[in-house]
């Protein structure tokens, strides 16, 4: 990979200013360098010789979410986030990554999640045994960092009555070793986290991390990896949807303030689950579940991407508070994202910026009405 493969992307996005103004990054912070132009221009001039790659230069790389809102607003389609990865991959085989995003690799290669060590072990009763209908991928954030929201998730689980289980192998499934450059660390972590799922024996696979569920639905098909036949993957959202209509889960529409929802990068832009989620908070709130401006494909980063939740959280942080103060600016009252990370960055810009909008998960919102 590397700027030779992406040659064609940097001569079109080095010319071209027309995604600045949705540029999440350009928007909390102004630096034109962190601009799709930006780094055309950056990877015209190393490729040219004309300049060198700086530790500098190389952090610019990582203040990326690889949310895809450029490329969604590009007329042509030109794959500016492919172009941020494979400078990454340069990047990496240079050694010149920077410090916060080596940690988060290595942890992700040796312990199999962003944060390294485990805050806690989940209860023995629930770990995969290999013998459950379901098995639950709660992702890094929920995890390793938030047991009460593990507790909910598992409480809504043995409400919708599903034999279950909850992955707990530390492995990452290589969706964000793949974001932050690291390519053949990626393909061997996607191929043990395919092994795993495998000798899970589960017949439906219900992820709440949507890099997990990414991975499965793009990486492994790309790299020829391979899960059983007729297995199912779904998000979380979609999973209790189905419960809800099926009457598996009574779900109470206990929330009386105005609610918005958040669309993910990754779950809405990238794998196009939206209406999931709102189908869910709808069956919650008491009201009609409210749009932010910026909605679905065109929804703005959490600035939670791309590890920069963990690598760079000042500038995620700067980046959520825009989305806070659209949704202050359209009287939301409570925000709802069905990103673990998501709220993680929404809930720093909240205290920073002192906002007034709630922030909840949408395991959260659904456990509350049950």
């Amino acid at each position: 990979m590397g700027i030779a493969e992406t040659r064609e992307t940097v001569r079109a996005c080095k010319h071209c200013f027309m995604c600045r103004y949705i540029s999440p990054h350009f928007i909390a912070t102004k630096l034109e360098s962190c601009t799709p132009k930006g780094y055309g221009i950056l990877l015209s001039e190393i490729d040219e010789g004309k300049r060198e790659w700086t530790d500098t230069i190389a952090d610019y790389f990582y203040q990326c979410t690889l949310g895809g809102e450029c490329r969604e607003d590009c007329f042509f389609d030109w794959k500016e986030d492919q172009m941020v990865r494979d400078a990454r991959d340069e990047i990496v085989k240079k050694n010149l990554v920077p410090a916060s995003v080596k940690t988060a690799a290595e942890n992700l290669i040796e312990k199999g999640n962003i944060y390294g060590e485990k805050k806690y072990k989940l209860a023995s009763k629930y770990a995969d045994k290999g013998n459950s209908r379901v098995l639950f991928i709660p992702g890094n954030t929920l995890g390793e960092m938030d047991q009460e929201a593990v507790d909910k998730a598992v409480l809504i689980l043995k409400k919708e009555g599903s034999d279950f289980s909850i992955f707990d192998r530390d492995i990452s499934s290589g969706m964000e070793l793949y974001d932050l450059g690291y390519y053949e660390a990626a393909k061997s972590s996607a191929l043990k986290f395919a092994g795993a799922l495998k000798e899970s024996n589960a017949g439906v696979i219900v992820s709440y991390c949507a890099a997990s569920l990414r991975a499965i639905k793009e990486l492994f098909p790309e790299w020829g990896i391979t899960l059983p036949e007729g297995l199912q993957v779904i998000h979380f959202s979609e999973f209790v949807e189905k419960a809800a209509k099926e009457n598996k889960l009574a779900l109470k529409k206990n929330i009386g303030k105005k609610t918005a929802y958040h669309d993910g990068s990754y779950l809405g832009r990238k794998l196009g689950v939206f209406d999931a989620p709102r189908d869910v908070i709808g069956m919650c709130v008491s009201g009609s579940l409210s749009e932010l401006y910026f909605n679905r494909e065109k929804a703005q980063s959490s600035g939670a991407g791309s590890a920069m939740f963990f690598t760079h959280p000042e500038i995620g942080c700067e980046i959520a508070k825009k989305v806070l103060e659209e949704a202050e600016n359209d009287g939301v009252e409570l925000l709802v994202t069905s990103s673990q990370n998501s709220v993680k960055t929404f809930k720093n810009a909240k205290e920073k910026f002192n906002s007034s909008v709630e922030i909840k998960s949408i395991i959260d919102v659904v456990f509350d009405s049950l």
